[in-house]
């Protein structure tokens, strides 16, 4: 496969005049379980495509890829506009995700059908189609993401809970926070991972053990189920429904050990889902 250095050219979207808010979806170890989880659904054709595009040493694996847009493209004002694609807003009393009402310039939904389609285009082989396809891999991995945390598609305070401040256990907390971080530092795995795993880690970490935990118990009857319908527009409405059912706080909320408890399936089933789609996304954008 080749291999290009190139001087980077940035991809653009119009952001609109939406202002920016802090959308750090999953945190960075969320990501790196989707990305990890996506991994071990590709096709072989696929996988040598990826590999094809991560050069840069510090994002050499999907997971980490994962985490690009957040540990590298927020560096940097040239970025800025990508900031309000991070997230949809859509109105707790609405019914479900109305493009010209929540998405009236660009947002999560848009942004994934877009970059989708940069990655689903054919390379000719030139340094900037090259670095065009690298950022939509990166994008793409993100966003994927980014639309199944269910604060990113609704929260009463219209800003994805980023407004409201909750008690996590005794300390005072976003709650934008609680659903990006927070519930994953609590999760419990639900068995021992084994000493002979098959990943390429140095040393165990957390995200690493709960990404093999959720993708092992993964049965191949969820897998075709979730990569059925591969619409971003759907992913939002499924989300937001999970946002209401399960993840909005009010100011002030107590978040305890019960309430991880409560919230332990619908936190693991997200992550699940984003994998396996972003899995069946790559393969169709990628596997050809």
């Amino acid at each position: 496969m080749r291999r290009i250095c190139i001087v980077a050219t940035t991809l653009t979207m119009a952001a609109g005049m939406a202002a920016p808010r802090q959308a750090m979806a999953w945190g960075n170890d969320g990501h790196r379980i989707v990305g990890d989880i996506a991994w071990h659904f590709l096709k072989p054709k696929t996988k040598a495509a990826v590999r094809d595009y991560l050069t840069d040493p510090n994002y050499a694996n999907l997971a980490d890829a994962a985490t690009w847009p957040d540990t590298y493209a927020r560096r940097f004002k040239k970025y800025d506009n990508m900031k309000p694609l991070h997230f949809v807003d859509v109105s707790p009393q609405a019914t479900g995700y109305m493009a010209s009402r929540d998405c009236p310039r660009a947002c999560v939904v848009t942004a994934l059908d877009k970059y989708i389609g940069v990655l689903s285009s054919a390379d000719d082989d030139s340094a900037a189609s090259w670095r065009n396809h690298q950022q939509a891999l990166y994008w793409v991995s993100h966003f994927v993401g980014d639309i199944h945390q269910p604060l990113h598609v609704a929260h009463p305070d219209m800003h994805g809970g980023n407004s409201t401040q909750v008690l996590f256990f005794g300390q005072s907390e976003k709650a934008h926070w609680v659903w990006d971080t927070g519930l994953i530092t609590k999760l419990e795995l639900p068995f021992r991972v084994p000493a002979d795993r098959d990943d390429d880690a140095e040393e165990e970490t957390l995200w690493q053990d709960l990404s093999y935990s959720l993708w092992s118990e993964l049965t191949p009857e969820q897998v075709k189920a979730w990569q059925s319908n591969l619409s971003p527009k759907d992913w939002a409405n499924e989300t937001f429904a999970v946002a209401k059912q399960q993840a909005f706080l009010k100011a002030n909320d107590t978040v305890d050990a019960g309430y991880v408890t409560s919230r332990t399936a619908t936190l693991r089933q997200q992550l699940q889902r984003a994998g396996v789609r972003l899995a069946a996304v790559l393969n169709q954008s990628l596997g050809t």
